[in-house]
């Protein structure tokens, strides 16, 4: 309950960034078509760029998510545990969306690759099904709040909300994404942490307390 009173207190700054975030591309959305956003991003590209979101992309990736968890055990096995149950929840959500809800959403190459002339980034291989959600920004998001709310302090929320969301941007930079992947699965991914964090991490605690690996 205290995380939750800190929280609508506006001392968690990720949350704040998530909500202008939603805001901004929600706008967006409104205005433009999924077609048209995603080619005003992919037009707007540059080699240092293609370098830049080419990196930041593996953010979101699973491989990344599980590093951390282990860096988690040596802070807090109560932190480490919430993430294993984060990343098991969120991928399981993502992919049933993905691979049975959704499974016919095509990716932009697929539906605007034979109509117009898309830049496509050296080293990127593009994925042609399996659209909505986007699964890599589902875990920035998840992997985001966890950090900000129980690792970091609250005003490092900013800096780890703007790495998620450049995760995000790079999705449907590199060509992989529409804009409207990129926010359901970052609705996704704070959605769910934010419910396992209030109703799991008091147990978390409560179990493992203070202990990590080098406090046992």
């Amino acid at each position: 309950m205290r995380d939750l009173q800190g929280t609508l207190s506006g001392r968690n700054w990720f949350l704040l960034f998530f909500i202008v975030f939603l805001v901004f591309f929600g706008y967006l959305q409104m205005k433009f078509t999924q077609a048209d956003l995603f080619l005003a991003i992919n037009r707007l590209n540059t080699p240092s760029l293609d370098t830049f979101f080419k990196r930041i992309t593996f953010l979101g990736d699973g491989i990344f998510f599980g590093v951390v968890i282990l860096l988690l055990l040596f802070k807090r096995y109560s932190n480490a545990a919430l993430g294993v149950v984060i990343f098991l929840s969120t991928s399981v959500v993502a992919q049933f969306l993905k691979r049975v809800v959704f499974a016919d959403d095509l990716r932009p190459f697929a539906e605007l690759g034979n109509e117009y002339v898309l830049h496509q980034v050296d080293g990127v291989q593009q994925v042609m099904t399996l659209s909505f959600p986007s699964g890599h920004t589902t875990t920035a998001f998840a992997l985001g709040l966890l950090l900000a709310w129980k690792v970091f302090p609250s005003y490092l929320g900013w800096f780890v909300g703007i790495l998620a969301g450049l995760v995000g941007y790079s999705r449907v930079y590199l060509g992989q994404h529409y804009v409207e992947d990129i926010y359901a699965g970052a609705i996704l991914g704070v959605v769910i942490t934010f419910l396992i964090i209030q109703f799991l991490g008091p147990k978390m605690e409560e179990k493992f307390g203070e202990r990590s690996v080098l406090n046992r």
